[in-house]
């Protein structure tokens, strides 16, 4: 068992500055001015004081598994400066994850793989009406190293995210063993395949 604790506190004097005019409709003004993202250009008027969790973990290892719940930042893809699926330029996220414990011999080379269900939330700038501004975040990482090759990494990301009315429902997990066209998941309810959850997928080597 093995627990971190790695809270942060930061302190952000947010001086006021000219902000560019917003132009999407019931956006605050100090939102992204020329699209629908939440990115604002000013968190408020204000001063901020932050608590948060940090790069906190508990984590159970064993018999090459490691389960447990982590605030940490997640560094997912290929990329020195950017890891394109999710890099450490910002905070964590509240997650619960499963994966190998390092990596793992499967007799021609060693894998090693990571996945979680987290939970997200929009800021207080960002002023799309929506029942709820929960998220949910499902990622699965895996990556090979063949013995044939030594120093060759192959991997693949998949990452899926939407909103999340009921709480953080388990069954969203498992959204990344879903087949990937959208044919595979056309049905009554769903004619074309289209649903309200955004994909990211990457294949890398290095």
């Amino acid at each position: 068992v093995r627990v971190a604790l790695v809270p942060t506190a930061s302190y952000t004097q947010n001086a006021y500055f000219d902000l560019a005019p917003v132009s999407v409709a019931d956006q605050p003004v100090y939102a992204y001015p020329w699209r629908e993202i939440d990115l604002p250009q000013r968190f408020g008027p204000d001063a901020r004081w932050e608590l948060g969790a940090g790069q906190s973990e508990v984590r159970v290892s064993g018999r090459g598994v490691s389960a447990g719940v982590s605030t940490r930042s997640l560094w997912w893809g290929p990329g020195i400066q950017n890891a394109i699926i999710m890099s450490n330029n910002a905070a964590g996220f509240p997650h619960v994850f499963l994966g190998t414990q390092g990596p793992r011999r499967i007799g021609i080379g060693t894998i090693e793989a990571n996945w979680t269900l987290g939970k997200l939330d929009q800021s207080d700038y960002f002023g799309l009406p929506v029942e709820t501004d929960a998220r949910f975040h499902a990622g699965l990482v895996v990556t090979f190293n063949p013995d044939l090759l030594p120093g060759l990494s192959l991997g693949f990301t998949r990452v899926f995210y939407g909103a999340s009315p009921n709480g953080l429902e388990a069954s969203n997990a498992f959204l990344v063993f879903q087949g990937v066209t959208k044919k595979g998941q056309e049905d009554s309810d769903s004619p074309t395949g289209d649903d309200d959850k955004d994909q990211l997928l990457s294949v890398f080597g290095r």
